[in-house]
């Protein structure tokens, strides 16, 4: 996540670093007994000293944040991608600290298989629970040393080359002896259902004319109702490996 000015802003209050924590700390630092009037000639010179030194933890502060991932960019951004052995593919900053953090992560991760849901996890930013890491031998035609990656969804993967990516760093994340069976993602089934009703009203209309009989009407009401559905669905599976 990238931080925000008011977060910088933030981090460095936390660290006793802003200019209000310096410049309390100067213009106090002179014993009781010296005069320390807000007019006097020490606080005059400790205020010049304040300047001085907070321009100077300006500057720092500067290329600190200018050093960090989430503020770096152009040749700053690719030379801490060049300390992780990452290399720009496009022009596209974001990306480039992606990869650059999942570098990281692969320089630390383990080989269990929470290490490599969490990994998937990351360059997905999927949920953890969403996909399912198989290592059962029954499940994978008796092989102790296979596994199958399944389940991943398909949803939180923007672009092919994040899918590319993800199985470049599941290769190099297992170890060496270990066979990936397969990376399977997520069907993607989109279904649409039409629903139409035809409603069919008749009314027999009787009319009794008699000069010996009162006048009477009578009806004879029929509704019929039909209903017809049509279902269409397209299902489409991604697989890699």
């Amino acid at each position: 996540m990238l931080m925000t000015d008011k977060q910088w802003l933030q981090f460095w209050t936390d660290q006793g670093l802003d200019d209000d924590t310096i410049r309390q700390l100067i213009i106090t630092a002179l014993p009781g007994m010296a005069n320390q009037s807000p007019d006097s000639n020490n606080q005059a010179i400790l205020g010049v000293i304040a300047d001085l030194i907070i321009d100077e933890v300006d500057e720092f502060r500067k290329i600190y944040e200018s050093r960090s991932l989430d503020r770096a960019k152009g040749g700053v951004l690719d030379d801490i991608a060049a300390d992780w052995g990452v290399s720009r593919i496009d022009n596209d900053d974001d990306f480039l600290r992606f990869q650059i953090r999942l570098a990281k992560m692969l320089s630390r991760i383990g080989v269990t298989e929470d290490d490599i849901i969490s990994l998937i996890a990351f360059i997905l930013q999927a949920d953890p629970t969403e996909f399912d890491v198989i290592t059962d031998p029954d499940e994978l035609g008796g092989d102790p040393e296979a596994v199958r990656f399944t389940n991943i969804p398909n949803r939180y993967s923007k672009s092919a080359r994040k899918k590319n990516l993800l199985v470049k760093a599941l290769e190099s994340a297992v170890m060496p002896e270990v066979k990936i069976v397969s990376v399977d993602f997520q069907a993607v089934a989109t279904q649409t259902l039409y629903v139409a009703t035809a409603t069919k009203k008749e009314r027999s209309h009787f009319a009794v004319m008699d000069s010996m009989r009162d006048r009477a009407h009578t009806t004879d009401d029929n509704t019929t109702v039909a209903t017809v559905t049509q279902r269409q669905r397209l299902h489409q599976v991604s697989k890699e490996g």
